[in-house]
């Protein structure tokens, strides 16, 4: 059996090593500080940078595809996706969000004719660029907030949470006029253009017409408006983006017979799918009792008469340019 023995350690190499040791320790320490001086320097000096409208284009269209990322807006807290060149390249780009200033003229009609609202119902809410910053600036009782593409409503449900607000609620729910399955496109390049539509005509059509790439496409249970929404409270006010599908569902839920105050999407391209519903929404609109419309692109301060004739003229005005608009009617 081989003696143990312990090999005699040579305190001077040892001394040696320690102070090299420390050396390569302050060594790092001292470019570790001046890593975080000059990053702080440079960040400090670019930072203005960021408030340039073309720079922050530039950032946006150089981002990974569908990246979800954080913004903020006058102190809202806001996800968005890279790969939505719509919606989310405005909030960014803009620093605002989309239709928001067409809101606040919706509000200020509402105002205007001396109503009030308590209850706000967002259909077809995307992100929620609508209703989070209404519930901050507002202070509704409640806001609602319903998205069917199901990616869209993760992102909607996330931007709901990190602002804090206690009046919010959001939905997965595809809402219509009847209960049944639809074809249900979403689109890559712009997460807000989903569309339902069994008719392969009109839905080249329409991604021609809005230069859409379709990222997939589902079959979804539509559910109808009135088994979603059993109870609709005083001082609603209904805002519904649904790609066409707006007046088909006022027409076939009680929002009407509740007397709600109504702001929604009308694009002659989009609706000539449900062009026959203009009529009888007409018919729903005076038999409720209700009195104005608003164009509130054209001047929130000036309605018009609730007839035929007055949709049939924005029918035509914008139709012919391929254009939409927004309508308020009380």
């Amino acid at each position: 059996m081989g003696k143990m023995g312990f090999k005699k350690i040579d305190m001077e190499i040892v001394k040696i090593k320690l102070k090299k040791s420390n050396l390569l320790m302050k060594i790092y320490l001292i470019l570790n500080n001046l890593f975080f001086k000059v990053f702080s320097i440079i960040k400090t000096t670019f930072r203005p940078l960021g408030k340039l409208r073309i720079i922050r284009y530039l950032i946006f269209a150089f981002l990974p595809d569908n990246k979800i990322f954080q913004t903020e807006i006058n102190g809202v807290k806001f996800f968005i996706n890279s790969s939505d060149n719509v919606n989310s390249k405005k909030i960014f780009v803009n620093k605002k969000f989309p239709q928001y200033e067409i809101f606040n003229n919706c509000m200020k009609t509402i105002e205007m004719n001396g109503l009030k609202v308590d209850h706000f119902y967002d259909i077809g809410a995307h992100y929620g660029n609508i209703g989070i910053p209404a519930s901050v600036e507002y202070n509704f009782k409640s806001v609602h907030m319903y998205e069917p593409d199901l990616q869209n409503y993760e992102i909607l449900s996330i931007n709901s949470l990190i602002n804090n607000r206690s009046n919010l609620f959001t939905y997965n729910y595809l809402i219509g006029d009847k209960e049944e399955i639809s074809k249900f496109y979403i689109f890559k390049n712009n997460t807000a253009a989903s569309i339902i539509s069994n008719n392969e005509q009109f839905i080249n059509k329409y991604i021609k017409l809005n230069n859409l790439e379709i990222d997939e496409v589902q079959s979804l249970k539509q559910v109808n408006f009135d088994d979603v929404i059993n109870v609709v409270p005083e001082n609603s006010l209904f805002w519904l983006f649904c790609q066409g599908e707006e007046i088909v569902i006022l027409n076939s839920s009680k929002i009407l017979e509740q007397k709600s105050i109504i702001c929604f999407h009308y694009s002659p391209l989009i609706n000539s799918k449900s062009s026959s519903q203009e009529e009888l929404l007409v018919e729903n609109l005076i038999e409720n009792n209700y009195k104005k419309i608003y164009d509130l692109k054209e001047n929130h301060n000036v309605s018009k008469e609730i007839s035929v004739n007055t949709f049939q003229n924005l029918n035509e005005k914008y139709k012919s340019n391929g254009s939409h608009t927004i309508l308020t009617i009380i």
